[in-house]
C-alpha cells in the first residue's frame, strides 16, 4: 500500500533536527546534540524528547544500535 502524502507542520527547531538528519542520513541523539545543542543552548534531554516525539508522529524512524537510538528522516526534504 502506498503512503499518502500529507502535510506535516513542524516548528523551526523540529526543522533544524530534520536538517541534521537529511545532511547525515542517520544520526544518534548524541550526534544531534553535538550539532545543535551548544549552538541553540539546548539540553540533551530536550533534544532527546523532540526526537522521540517526532518518531511517534511518524516523521522519524528509529532503530537501536546497542543502547543507542539512531534516527533517520521518513519525510523528504522540501
Amino acid at each position: 500500500m502506498a503512503r499518502s502524502k500529507r502535510k506535516v507542520h513542524l516548528s523551526e527547531l523540529q526543522l533544524a533536527i530534520l536538517r541534521v538528519l537529511w545532511k547525515r542520513g542517520e544520526a544518534s541523539t548524541a550526534d544531534v546534540v553535538a550539532e545543535l545543542g551548544a549552538r541553540r543552548g539546548l539540553a540533551p534531554t530536550t533534544l532527546a524528547t523532540l526526537l522521540t516525539r517526532l518518531a511517534k508522529r511518524g516523521v522519524l524512524g528509529q532503530r537501536r544500535d546497542g543502547r543507542t537510538l539512531v534516527y533517520r528522516a521518513l519525510v523528504s526534504e522540501p
